[in-house]
């Protein structure tokens, strides 16, 4: 396995994850804006779940302490969202709509960490990883506030 700069199929990975990432960060963003930080930040950070039903999908074994903690997940989100008393200061009701938002940023988080992992495993090193993608990263988010 030779570790190289210039693949097609690399840069590709890149320009993806990168955007996934922007496309996770923005989602996370607008959902701090919109619903208790709380909500924000725990709804948007499960992205475990949907990798743990890829890999079930694909037929990978899968350890049962994964799927306790998939169902420990998924039950603390429950109870988060049944809570009366977790509104933003001013809000009368729960916003349900921004919640759904704020969990589908983990498909974009689920898919840049599948390609970063790849990454690592085929083509470059995990600081080669990291520099490559933080300067994507700053690049897009230049030209986004243009």
């Amino acid at each position: 396995m030779q570790r190289t700069w210039f693949k097609t199929e690399l840069c590709a990975m890149v320009l993806l994850c990168t955007t996934m990432q922007v496309m996770w960060g923005s989602i996370l963003t607008w959902a701090s804006l919109h619903t208790t930080q709380a909500h924000a930040v725990m709804l948007t950070g499960l992205s475990g779940i949907p990798i743990l039903f890829w890999r079930v999908v694909r037929g990978n074994s899968v350890h049962l302490y994964e799927y306790l903690g998939m169902f420990i997940m998924v039950v603390a989100v429950i109870v988060m969202l049944l809570d009366p008393y977790s509104l933003r200061k001013g809000e009368s009701k729960h916003n349900t709509y921004v919640d759904g938002i704020a969990l589908l940023a983990n498909i974009p988080a689920a898919i840049y960490f599948s390609i970063v992992n790849k990454m690592q495993r085929e083509y470059i090193t995990s600081e080669q990883t990291i520099l490559v993608l933080s300067l994507t990263m700053a690049s897009m988010y230049m030209v986004m506030a243009v």
